[in-house]
């Protein structure tokens, strides 16, 4: 079984995307005679200050490149991250899959059957490579899941396949470092802001 079943069933296991924008009414655009230049506004003590939606700006904070050893621990972070970020993306699209499809099948049971043949399809799909994966960028991958997904490798395995399941990988994990259970946390851990900023720059191209 091993680490090659985790990472099937890892990969079995949204992304949520906020855009903060307002909207002009419909209506209201079709009575305009020229759409090249529409602004929103907003009056600031008295003053009608025009609103431009900016594409967003990573930042990141730098890093002292003269610790060697520092540095040389956030290249390979970069090659562990860059290598499994698909397969979260991957995640987070099937999941996606999986809950529109499951959502119109009434019975459970048909539910997981498609599930499991979804499963079959996956293995054949990823199973060489996912066994290639080291327990390095294993525990990555069980980050970046969460972040895709919203939920704990844990709680995927728990929800997707059954209870026992994910109790019984959460014990094989253990053995080779991994807690299913914990999950992604950028803001309060320093290794997942590195994973993070890692991302930022894999997603907006400026790596």
């Amino acid at each position: 079984m091993k680490l090659k079943h985790i990472g099937l069933l890892m990969l079995i296991g949204f992304s949520v995307v906020v855009l903060n924008a307002q909207t002009i009414n419909e209506d209201e655009l079709q009575n305009l005679e020229n759409f090249d230049n529409i602004y929103q506004t907003e009056i600031i003590n008295g003053d009608t200050m025009p609103l431009v939606l900016l594409q967003p700006v990573a930042v990141i904070a730098s890093r002292d490149k003269r610790d060697y050893v520092a540095e040389y621990k956030f290249r390979r972070l970069k090659r562990y991250v860059t290598k499994v970020y698909p397969y979260a993306k991957e995640a987070g699209r099937i999941i996606d899959e999986i809950n529109t499809i499951t959502a119109d099948i009434d019975k459970k049971r048909k539910q997981k059957k498609y599930i499991r043949k979804l499963e079959k399809d996956l293995k054949a799909t990823f199973e060489d490579e996912l066994k290639k994966l080291t327990i390095s960028q294993g525990k990555i991958l069980t980050k970046l899941l969460h972040r895709e997904t919203g939920l704990t490798t844990h709680q995927l395995v728990k929800k997707y396949k059954n209870g026992l399941s994910a109790g019984f990988y959460q014990l094989v994990g253990k053995r080779f470092g991994y807690d299913l259970k914990k999950g992604y946390d950028p803001i309060n851990n320093a290794y997942d802001k590195d994973i993070e900023s890692i991302v930022i720059g894999i997603e907006m191209n400026t790596l």
